[in-house]
């Protein structure tokens, strides 16, 4: 009787030791992340995103501009029996003022980051796999992108990471997906092919990094793929032109960012 009864302490004392080294794992993970901006491998445009114990994606992720999809304000982290969940804020890379000291803008779009564990994790074990979700500090961003987006990364000149900015810096701007956002162009050329193009068989994509303003105008535009520079011109002549429908979030009318996308294809 006795010694069943000592077994049973034993076991219930297991569950307190590692309930107590969960919550000391957890909070030694909020001390080193909340509050600070994380660059994800993957740059999912996803709100929800899940990955395995060895941090692969559970899902197939739409991959985004990285501008826009590599950064995350960390706002909570939650350590459980068997998963992790980050919670955080889209950061952007604001490419108009990236000569600025903090080109970094805090959006209210909320991510969430699930991570499988593996049982009864230890803190080096966390730490690597969190390696494998996130790009560390010493990494170069440089490295993960497609070859189309390097060169508005190099010449942005931005600061590969910040390790803790405060809030009231940031400008609060939602942002839309090209695809989702809901809103309708009223008014605006569309692209002309260029004869010179045409007869040179030029063809490609070009896009950029635009702010549509509450009156529906573009407000700024920054070539983030380039198609070459003739085809880059036509669309930038008449993308500039374009208005779109007041956008609505949660019933405000909101400065929004976006990605716009034209295509040129010979035909």
């Amino acid at each position: 009787m006795i010694r069943r009864s000592l077994l049973v302490w034993l076991f219930f004392m297991s569950l307190i030791v590692h309930a107590q080294s969960m919550k000391d794992m957890e909070s030694a993970l909020r001390n080193a992340y909340v509050g600070k901006v994380i660059r994800l491998r993957q740059f999912a445009q996803a709100d929800h995103q899940r990955y395995d114990q060895e941090g692969k994606p559970l899902d197939d992720l739409v991959v985004g501009y990285w501008g826009f999809f590599s950064h995350v304000k960390v706002d909570q982290i939650k350590l459980r029996e068997n998963h992790m969940q980050i919670e955080g804020r889209r950061v952007y890379v604001d490419l108009d003022s990236a000569a600025n000291a903090t080109p970094y803008v805090l959006t209210t779009n909320v991510v969430s980051i699930d991570i499988t564990l593996l049982s009864s994790p230890k803190q080096a074990d966390l730490m690597a796999l969190l390696g494998k979700v996130l790009i560390h500090n010493d990494e170069d961003l440089l490295s993960y992108l497609p070859e189309d987006e390097k060169h508005s990364y190099q010449s942005t000149k931005v600061p590969p990471f910040i390790e803790c900015i405060d809030s009231d810096n940031f400008v609060f701007i939602p942002v839309i997906s090209e695809k989702t956002n809901g809103s309708k162009r009223v008014k605006g050329a569309n692209p002309v092919y260029p004869q010179a193009a045409r007869e040179q068989r030029l063809q490609g994509t070009v896009k950029f990094a635009a702010i549509i303003g509450k009156e529906g105008n573009i407000q700024s535009l920054l070539l983030i793929q380039s198609a070459g520079k003739i085809l880059d011109e036509a669309a930038h002549d008449a993308v500039h032109t374009w208005i779109y429908e007041p956008i609505l979030i949660n019933g405000r009318i909101m400065t929004v960012r976006t990605v716009i996308t034209v295509h040129f294809n010979m035909r």
